[in-house]
């Protein structure tokens, strides 16, 4: 009996699922017609996407690498002379000094490369 009530039960969620999908796809052609997708990207070619993802990653490290200078300077002040707490401060400070770095020097060398290949520099 259990069984019985189950497959009933399973059989009339696959009826209106049906139902409704068929449903859904005659509104959605109904919609294709009018609907238009638009570029959430504002980049029309892979060049332009390239150049705002370059963008982007160079405003967010503009943010983020004073932050993490200033968190690591907070360890190394606050330390107590703790030398573990010291070398944390040290090393968030130089490796975010060095990835800044990285940043600017690839962030140049494609303003390099498109300038020599005949492309606009930002």
């Amino acid at each position: 009996m259990k069984l019985l009530k189950t497959i009933i039960f399973i059989l009339i969620i696959i009826v209106f699922a049906g139902y409704w999908s068929l449903e859904s796809a005659q509104e959605l052609s109904a919609l294709s017609a009018e609907a238009r997708l638009q570029n959430p990207l504002g980049a029309e070619t892979i060049e332009e996407f390239i150049h705002l993802l370059i963008n982007f990653i160079w405003r967010v490290s503009i943010i983020v690498a004073p932050a993490l200078i200033i968190i690591g300077a907070f360890y190394f002040l606050f330390s107590f002379g703790n030398p573990e707490r010291i070398k944390a401060g040290q090393k968030i400070i130089l490796y975010t000094i060095i990835g800044f770095v990285i940043i600017m020097i690839s962030w140049g060398i494609i303003d390099l490369l498109r300038i020599t290949l005949g492309r606009e520099g930002t």
